[in-house]
């Protein structure tokens, strides 16, 4: 007996149905062996997104086959650690157990850039496609709490256990996205190492780049690794935006605990020199609540034997950074008129009253922070240096993270309509030097033909 063939309309709304039927108790797939026919209309949908972990992973290629990898459009990678003892949520995640855990990260690591190096950039989907990592916390239920799963591991995030061994494998050219949630109260978090370490594998990847530095002063120890994996990216990048993405209140000062891991004094800065590389190669370029030094922007030395920098593509420089240096080193000093009151609500003031006498390390922390050291002047000079070498920017912000809300400091270069202005907002007056307003004059003019408009101000708004 022949076939039915149905027209597509028919089959559409079909496989409509089949989808949404909620007394289905088996995958759409099944219904792809009715024929070639139903298989061409049916697996561009199953296929479309994929949910995977280490074991599938394993045998992805031998089921993806050439024709259905074009189908591919997200990939969901579940990382599935050693299951926790019951109870141990009681408990700090002891030593072996980390090293067990970021074993098995690691061989996801490994897997993924395995299987999916050997996709054919001619043979992924015409627009690309996003792979999503996401490491879950042990589930709800009676014997395992979710809130205290959540507390356990919120001081530990999953790394690499061979990052060599990662920077060998081939890369992964047709994954055009990379997503890594961010939410510690359902997954595990994943060291920002990690992560770009991964994207430097994605050559693909340069449309949207999040990278989340998990409280960033806990994990100051990997300032120096990440430098390194940063330089391995080489691929141009549209959004780069690099984050502590702790939610807390912010220190004016280092704590006692973060001074331990900061830069010793005379070492070099290779974070903020590795993220003024990758800077060169984006288009919008943002960093928030992370310690960096002017050479973000420029070198402070540059060999005569060396071009100077050129950010050919970079159209937004935001820089939004905290009041002291990766050296521990203030970037402001205390403001000899602030009225301490003014920082304590009056629940604050209540809480002090009762309480007793704060320590040095909460008085320390606690410091108004408002008068600009003179880094800040050679911070302004390196953005004007650097902005020189930018012939498409529109605008530039550099803002301190100051604490409480009465007190800020901030600088905007911006382009609209045929006008260059730049602008400094303070509430302690700042003035930049003449030398930083020489150079900034110099911006505009020479990158297009304009003159530059100076605001000094002290309306918080203004940037």
């Amino acid at each position: 007996m022949a076939p039915v063939l149905f027209p597509p309309e028919i089959f559409q709304q079909i496989i409509s149905y089949l989808i949404h039927d909620p007394d289905r108790d088996h995958p759409l797939s099944h219904y792809a062996s009715v024929s070639r026919v139903w298989q061409n209309e049916i697996e561009p949908l199953t296929f479309a997104l994929l949910h995977l972990d280490l074991q599938s992973l394993l045998q992805l290629n031998s089921i993806v086959t050439a024709r259905r990898r074009a189908y591919v459009r997200h990939i969901r990678l579940r990382v599935k650690l050693p299951k926790p003892e019951p109870w141990s949520w009681k408990y700090k995640e002891t030593a072996d157990e980390k090293l067990r855990n970021n074993q098995a990260f690691q061989a996801v690591l490994e897997a993924f850039l395995q299987s999916l190096s050997q996709w054919d950039v001619a043979e992924g989907h015409k627009d690309g496609v996003e792979v999503t990592f996401f490491v879950p916390l042990p589930r709800k239920g009676r014997d395992h709490p979710l809130e205290q799963w959540r507390v356990r591991y919120i001081k530990s995030v999953l790394e690499m256990t061979d990052p060599g061994r990662i920077a060998r494998l081939p890369s992964a050219a047709t994954i055009t996205k990379l997503e890594i949630p961010d939410d510690p109260d359902r997954e595990r978090l994943i060291s920002v190492v990690a992560v770009c370490a991964l994207l430097a594998k994605l050559p693909a990847a340069t449309e949207k780049v999040r990278l989340y530095w998990w409280k960033a002063d806990r994990f100051a120890r990997m300032r120096n690794d990440l430098a390194d994996a940063l330089s391995q990216i080489s691929h141009p990048i549209d959004d780069f935006d690099l984050r502590d993405s702790y939610g807390g209140g912010n220190n004016q000062t280092p704590t006692a605990a973060t001074e331990v891991l900061m830069l010793r004094e005379g070492e070099e800065d290779r974070l903020s020199k590795s993220l003024h590389v990758v800077s060169q190669r984006v288009t919008d370029f943002g960093v928030r609540r992370i310690p960096v030094s002017d050479e973000i922007l420029f070198p402070r030395t540059l060999p005569a034997s060396l071009a100077e920098p050129r950010w050919d593509r970079l159209v937004y420089f935001g820089l939004y950074y905290q009041p002291y240096d990766p050296w521990g080193e203030p970037l402001f000093l205390p403001d000899p008129n602030a009225d301490d009151s003014i920082s304590l609500d009056g629940s604050e003031a209540s809480f002090w009253a009762t309480s007793s006498t704060p320590s040095a390390e909460t008085e320390r922390s606690s410091l108004t922070l408002d008068i600009a050291t003179p880094a800040i002047q050679r911070l302004y000079l390196a953005a004007a240096r650097a902005a020189l070498q930018m012939p498409v920017l529109k605008e530039m912000e550099l803002v301190a993270e100051l604490e409480p809300y009465e007190y800020w400091h901030g600088f905007r270069y911006f382009v609209h309509q045929g006008s260059a202005t730049a602008t400094w907002t303070s509430s302690s007056g700042f003035v930049p030097e003449d030398e930083v307003l020489e150079h900034w004059h110099k911006v505009p003019k020479k990158n297009l033909q304009l003159e530059l408009n100076v605001v000094i101000t002290d309306d918080r708004r203004a940037v």
